[in-house]
């Protein structure tokens, strides 16, 4: 599910539904838009299911990017340090974390040890829907964001220097680079990055 569509696009800047002269402009603006959320928040709020490769922090610890639901979650080590997944772990091998709510970020051996070796080779392999989304799907913020963003890119050729068509009492009015509603409607979704 996108963010945003071209016909919200069109209602929230008047454009009349029947009008595509624009439709290409206005999705290439609703897919920058998508590009700029996830970039800003540093994830993406669509569901991915795919098989991802971590390094475990220690012998019980392995961090793991944001999955909401354990449903289809399978858990696969490289027992040898061959970079071939060769163990299936059974559920109650391990535990997700936090405990009793999603999304979980972590994941606890519980009979056993996660394999680390010293070359520092991707041990655990973790198949799981990641990302954002929940069961009611986009979070309203993000959605209003987009919008947001893909009208002001839409909007951007008629001020291709960053400067606003027309002047104000002080000269040519400029183009503020981050928008404040767009930076608050996605404070709460931003990855705090980690050096």
């Amino acid at each position: 599910m996108a963010y945003t569509t071209i016909s919200l696009v069109k209602a929230y800047l008047g454009i009349d539904e029947s009008v595509t002269a624009e439709d290409t402009a206005l999705e290439a603006a609703v897919n920058a838009a998508e590009d700029l959320v996830d970039g800003y928040t540093g994830t993406t709020f669509n569901t991915v299911t795919e098989a991802r490769t971590y390094i475990p922090f220690s012998r019980y610890v392995v961090n793991i990017d944001q999955v909401n639901t354990l449903t289809g979650m399978i858990v696969a080590l490289d027992t040898s340090n061959d970079g071939t997944f060769d163990t299936t772990l059974e559920a109650g091998d391990y535990q997700v974390e936090p405990l009793n709510s999603s999304p979980y970020f972590k994941i606890r051996r519980l009979n056993g040890v996660f394999p680390v070796f010293t070359n520092e080779r991707a041990s655990v392999q973790v198949t799981a829907a990641y990302g954002v989304r929940n069961t009611e799907g986009v979070p309203y913020g993000v959605q209003q964001a987009a919008l947001i963003l893909a009208a002001r890119l839409y909007q951007r050729k008629a001020s291709p220097l960053g400067f606003e068509a027309g002047w104000s009492d002080w000269g040519p009015m400029r183009i503020s680079r981050t928008d404040p509603d767009v930076s608050a409607l996605l404070q709460q979704y931003k990855k705090i990055g980690v050096a």
